[in-house]
């Protein structure tokens, strides 16, 4: 069952209920064993102004490389993740114009705070510093387009569960 950081389970999950039809209904709470379609997440999407720009910021924080195929001018371009879903670049014509509302948060294999300072020094910019002087919390950074990310803490930096 999805947790939250604090450990109570997401109000949000939920289950798809097929009916005689075949249709689904997303207003039930899914449980284990349920009989679902299964699905796997293929690709976070940025929309953005300049794909191969910012793909390659974010390929510089999370170390991994873009597509094989990818150049500069390209309207798509990807950073090929070794788990998980594609970060997936996509140009479009309008700029972004208010904050997101989906973002990705990070959980570095390094301690935290000299990740943020990296990713700064990457072109990230600092939106809300919610870190607490006694290790917890986390910093809440934007690309260089104005996306909005999470950079948690690492897991040597939280208590064993």
């Amino acid at each position: 069952m999805p947790r939250s950081r604090n450990g109570r389970i997401h109000a949000a999950t939920v289950r798809a209920v097929a009916d005689y039809r075949g249709t689904y209904r997303f207003n039930e709470r899914w449980q284990p064993g349920d009989n679902v379609p299964a699905m796997r997440l293929q690709n976070i999407v940025f929309d953005c102004r300049n794909a191969y720009e910012l793909a390659s910021f974010w390929s510089a924080v999370v170390g991994r490389p873009l597509g094989a195929d990818d150049k500069p001018g390209d309207e798509e371009v990807v950073v090929e993740m070794s788990e998980g879903p594609t970060l997936y670049f996509a140009e479009v014509p309008e700029p972004k114009t208010v904050k997101n509302r989906l973002h990705v948060c990070l959980e570095p294999d390094q301690l935290r705070d000299g990740e943020v300072e990296r990713v700064l020094g990457l072109g990230a910019t600092m939106v809300d510093d919610r870190r607490r002087p006694d290790g917890t919390g986390w910093a809440v950074l934007a690309d260089p387009e104005g996306n909005e990310f999470c950079m948690l803490r690492s897991a040597a930096e939280r208590p064993a569960e």
